[in-house]
């Protein structure tokens, strides 16, 4: 196999450039210096810890990002929606999973604490099946004409956990749900989480416990609410 491996890779990169597929880029992943991404239209209005009452009563807390107009105020028209959910906090820096890029490109982004981390009430029970309900109960939120700032068309976005949850949201095929972009979900999450290689992965895994809520977790840490951005 070891001798097997390097033919292979030679072999599909010959076949790229013959077919016209070598990235015109300098390095492999980059985009083509041909494509340029459009202007971005908007700015970003920020609506921190909307309330969001699930079916059990339970209240989680959601950041709403709009696209603004050039004095900061939201645009006053309908965008399709984006809907992230985290247990790392919403409003962390990175780990809010806030995208920027596309609310000034037309979309609405709604980023959510799940069930007992962050300013969302609730007990944290990590995928578990009432979480797993919530995500269906954000889609069809979002998806309401309740909403002022919502067509009816919600894509899911996010990384990791944010990603996984993806799956387990479309199952339940809630209303308005359109597309999914999971970035890095586990294929198996015994494999590629705890036990990387068939040996207990004790470099990610106390990263990971450090970032996430102690079991059982039920209090909420609202940081505050709102109103602004740019």
């Amino acid at each position: 196999m070891r001798r097997l491996v390097p033919a292979v890779v030679v072999s599909v990169l010959a076949a790229l450039v013959l077919l016209g597929l070598t990235p015109v880029g300098t390095a492999w992943g980059q985009a083509p210096s041909t494509w340029k991404p459009r202007p971005a239209s908007y700015g970003v209005h920020v609506t921190e810890d909307v309330k969001v009452t699930m079916s059990d009563g339970t209240v989680l807390r959601v950041n709403l990002y709009r696209p603004a107009r050039a004095d900061g105020s939201p645009v006053q028209r309908r965008f399709p929606v984006i809907l992230t959910q985290t247990p790392y906090n919403k409003s962390a820096p990175q780990l809010g999973f806030r995208n920027d890029y596309l609310v000034e490109h037309g979309y609405v982004q709604v980023v959510a604490d799940v069930r007992g981390t962050g300013s969302s009430n609730g007990t944290w029970d990590s995928f578990g099946s009432r979480e797993q309900r919530d995500g269906a109960e954000l889609v069809r939120w979002a998806h309401s004409r309740k909403r002022p700032w919502s067509n009816g068309d919600v894509g899911l976005w996010g990384v990791s956990y944010a990603a996984i949850n993806q799956f387990l949201t479309a199952a339940q095929h809630p209303a308005g749900l359109k597309a999914m972009f999971p970035i890095v979900p586990a294929g198996d999450v015994y494999r590629d989480v705890v036990a990387s290689g068939g040996q207990i992965d004790s470099g990610f895994m106390p990263l990971w416990l450090g970032l996430s809520p102690p079991p059982g977790w039920s209090r909420p840490r609202t940081r505050r609410s709102t109103r602004r951005a740019r």
